[in-house]
Formats: C-alpha cells, sequence, structure tokens
C-alpha cells in the first residue's frame, strides 16, 4: 500500500483527501507538508508555523512528502513535492507567500 493509496474522493467531494487517522499531528486547518514514511503522516509542517521557506525546501529533500490542505482531519488534495518538480515548487512557494504575504498588515 502506498500513502496515496489511502486517497478517498466521495460523492459531493471537490477534491481527493486522506483521512488522518494520525490524529496526535493534526492542529487544525491549513495548508502543510505531509512527511510520508511507510504510507503514514510521521510529521504535519503547518505552512503558517514556519517563516522561512528555505527551511521548508531543505526539510524535504530525500523524503516522501505531498503538499496539500489540512480540513476537518483530513489532508485535501495531496500533490507530491519533488526536487525536480517545478510546479510543485511553485505551488509551494505560492501557498507558503499567501500565509505570510500579509504579515505586518494591520
Amino acid at each position: 500500500m502506498s500513502f496515496m493509496d489511502r486517497v478517498i474522493q466521495p460523492e459531493g467531494y471537490l477534491m481527493p483527501a486522506i483521512r488522518i487517522t494520525e490524529t496526535d499531528l493534526y492542529h487544525g486547518s491549513g495548508n502543510a507538508v505531509a512527511y510520508v514514511e511507510q504510507d503514514q503522516i510521521v510529521k504535519l509542517l503547518y505552512l503558517h508555523d514556519e517563516h522561512d521557506l528555505k527551511v521548508i525546501t531543505d526539510s524535504i529533500e530525500g523524503k516522501e512528502c505531498y503538499l496539500g490542505m489540512c480540513s476537518s482531519h483530513e489532508f485535501c488534495d495531496p500533490r507530491l513535492l519533488t526536487l525536480d518538480d517545478a510546479v510543485s515548487w511553485a505551488r509551494l512557494a505560492r501557498l507558503h507567500g499567501e500565509e505570510w504575504g500579509d504579515e505586518g498588515d494591520e
């Protein structure tokens, strides 16, 4: 079984999702990187918890990681992050920028 074998998309879902059975890692909704080992999430790094994008990109090198949105104990729209995929890196940078782009605006 692989991590993506856990994907569900019941009728009415707009996108695929993976139930987060690793409940101690779930801390509410938000964009996150899921670090996966042997089809299990071993770490969820919420983008709003890490200001430095380089820390995130360095931390995923050599690991199986997915970018998605945590919501209602589900990891929604999971996308594999790989070093050689410019689209996934651009998506990560955009989502991270959206999390931190309005910092200091009042």
